[in-house]
């Protein structure tokens, strides 16, 4: 009995420790290497090398496929907030991310999931938000799928 104890209370701990990750507020305008995308927008973007990380994000002009990260922010029938990520990299992009939501002031910290090469991926909130921003934006050697 009281191992079990132990051990739900331990499991509490960590999920607490977890959770509190996502949905803390953050100044997104302290960030200088980020890109923003508006509910509804597509945005396309290049950046300077650095390494494995991103730096120095602009708007593409058309003519650097082969280095532009594409974003959309949409909304389904359902309610539900749909990031759409595609990047030409080789290695697996991986960012963090901040939301700022509908009828709320500030921004704060989201979940992020690696957006594996070469590939569209989404990822759905359900939360309804107005403008999502991304920072800390890198190359790494995580295997894909």
């Amino acid at each position: 009995m009281r191992t079990t104890l132990v051990l739900t209370t331990l499991v509490a701990s960590a999920t607490l420790l977890f959770a509190q990750k996502q949905y803390q507020p953050v100044d997104v305008g302290m960030l200088r290497q980020k890109i923003s995308v508006r509910m509804g927008e597509s945005a396309a973007f290049t950046f300077d090398r650095r390494g494995d990380h991103l730096v120095n994000p602009r708007a593409a002009n058309g003519r650097d496929k082969k280095s532009t990260v594409m974003l959309k922010l949409t909304k389904s029938p359902a309610g539900l907030s749909a990031l759409f990520i595609r990047s030409p990299f080789r290695k697996t992009l991986r960012f963090k991310g901040a939301a700022r939501f509908k009828g709320r002031a500030g921004f704060f910290t989201i979940n992020t999931y690696p957006v594996r090469s070469k590939i569209l991926d989404a990822v759905g909130y359900s939360r309804d938000i107005e403008e999502f921003v991304v920072w800390d934006i890198r190359l790494t050697e995580e295997p894909t799928l």
